[in-house]
């Protein structure tokens, strides 16, 4: 993103999606107007500015670049108290993921959801974490083992005994035991910022 949509959506709104429509990718779009839709000042635009960006994603060709720009709008949609449709919106990338290949990206794409949905009371990160752990076996990418292990130290910060149980149901030994020495160090992990 060449410009800070946060100052912009705190400015002139109509000029601020006319600059996040004009980035040159359907994804730098998509978080573009997600970042809008997050801080834009009236809550009545929140909805409709993050749909426009939902629309982006799904024009994204690519479909794991697709599915990793909806986290996006799913996240400001959570932050700006607007659930039913982040929820709506992560089922739907939730879906796609499932056809994204190689399995590294569809690993890489379900831990970035996860994240999104990491915000509010509705626990909406559990389907993507599950789906997460049920798809990365057997592990062919070291990506997917970072991925588990590092989304289980993100759960263990919210649901520590859910965290553990997974860690304990893990196929692998080397990474459940690499787990479990983790948060038994107490070493938990925040998500990570979407905007800033």
């Amino acid at each position: 993103m060449k410009l800070s949509y946060k100052k912009m959506s705190e400015l002139e709104l109509n000029t601020a999606l006319a600059a996040a429509r004009a980035e040159t990718t359907y994804r730098g779009q998509a978080q573009a107007l997600a970042w809008i839709a997050r801080n834009v000042r009236s809550q009545r635009y929140v909805v409709s500015t993050a749909e426009a960006a939902a629309e982006a994603a799904h024009q994204e060709e690519d479909l794991y670049r697709s599915v990793c720009a909806l986290a996006w709008p799913i996240r400001a949609l959570l932050e700006r108290l607007e659930p039913k449709l982040a929820a709506k919106l992560l089922a739907s990338a939730i879906s796609k993921s499932a056809t994204v290949t190689p399995a590294a990206s569809q690993s890489e794409a379900l831990f970035l959801l996860m994240q999104a949905a990491m915000f509010g009371t509705d626990r909406m990160w559990e389907r993507p974490f599950k789906d997460l752990l049920a798809s990365s076996f057997p592990i062919v990418n070291w990506r997917q083992g970072r991925n588990v292990r590092d989304a289980i130290c993100m759960v263990a910060s919210f649901d520590y005994a859910q965290a553990k149980q997974a860690a304990n149901d893990l196929p692998d030994e080397k990474l459940k035991a690499t787990i479990l020495d983790l948060l038994s160090n107490n070493k938990k992990q925040p998500p990570r910022p979407f905007f800033w």
